[in-house]
């Protein structure tokens, strides 16, 4: 506030405590870069299935850029087998239910068949607000892998077992 010359003579000003905006800001910025950085595919839905977000891990999962998924529909990922599946999960994700991981196949951009394991969840900016879903998939192809070669493994190690049986029991008549 100058004086009558027009020196200044009180100042005047007005400061606002941001702390908590900050504290927000930073959290902000570390969930970005935790999905940012995920290995699993985090995307998110809108609740007719219109892909909203879409990570760099869905990208190396699924072969899809964002530029490609982003605005179009999920149901590309499905295939025509599991298209029940899909309609069942967004009917649970409406009502604001969570669905636990299960064991599924997708279709990746170049046409193969991909074993994940998927969950869902819905989100709820306000609680009892469901504005959409996100959907996160863990490539399970080397466990499938694994599982079917230890099947065939028990396999076999019942065959050479039967086959010592007949082995023994020949040998004895």
């Amino acid at each position: 506030i100058p004086d009558e010359q027009g020196d200044i003579k009180r100042v005047v000003g007005v400061a606002e405590d941001i702390t908590e905006r900050k504290k927000a800001q930073e959290q902000s910025a570390a969930l970005a870069a935790i999905i940012e950085y995920a290995d699993d595919a985090i995307v998110g839905l809108t609740l007719n299935g219109i892909v909203i977000s879409w990570n760099p891990g869905a990208e190396r999962l699924y072969g899809y850029s964002a530029e490609e998924m982003i605005g179009h529909h999920i149901i590309v990922l499905h295939p025509l087998e599991k298209h029940k599946e899909y309609r069942t999960i967004m009917a649970r994700a409406k009502k604001g239910e969570r669905v636990a991981a299960f064991d599924t196949v997708r279709r990746r951009k170049d046409g193969t068949l991909i074993d994940v394991s998927l969950s869902a969840s819905a989100i709820e900016v306000q609680p009892g607000h469901v504005t959409g879903t996100t959907k996160n998939s863990h490539d399970i192809s080397k466990i499938k892998r694994l599982e079917e070669q230890f099947r065939q493994a028990q396999k076999m190690e019942a065959v050479g077992t039967l086959a010592g049986g007949v082995a023994h029991d020949f040998n004895n008549l």
